[in-house]
């Protein structure tokens, strides 16, 4: 069955409201094992919008477009403070430093600390 198509103007309101929500502190996708469910309630919208925002405008599932996000955030984290980034880890939802390690070095093709040590010397 085919989802339902997105509108520009509901593209651009999701947009806005996704990345207000992302940057509210502390970060809302601590919580480990965070559902759809979760998101959608906690941005106050209906799960099948989210979804097919998700699937439709970032072409990602659910899975997919949370560890992005989540990846996103830890990158950000590694240039702007000096926290460990076992602290970063935690801080993005991670359980282990080593699930974080791994997800960052698969996305960005660089460990935490080596992209750390590179942002740092520039």
């Amino acid at each position: 069955m085919k989802r339902p198509t997105i509108t520009e103007e509901e593209r651009d309101l999701l947009n806005d409201a996704i990345d207000h929500w992302l940057l509210q502190e502390p970060f809302p996708l601590l919580k480990n094992n965070i559902t759809m469910d979760d998101v959608a309630e906690a941005m106050n919208m209906e799960r099948s919008h989210l979804s097919n925002y998700i699937y439709e405008v970032r072409g990602d599932t659910f899975a997919s477009w949370l560890s992005d996000i989540k990846l996103e955030y830890c990158r950000k984290m590694l240039i702007n403070t000096d926290l460990s980034i076992s602290e970063i880890a935690y801080r993005t939802g991670y359980n282990d430093l080593a699930a974080m390690s791994k997800a960052f070095k698969k996305k960005f093709g660089i460990s935490p600390r080596s992209f750390r040590q590179q942002t740092t010397t520039i």
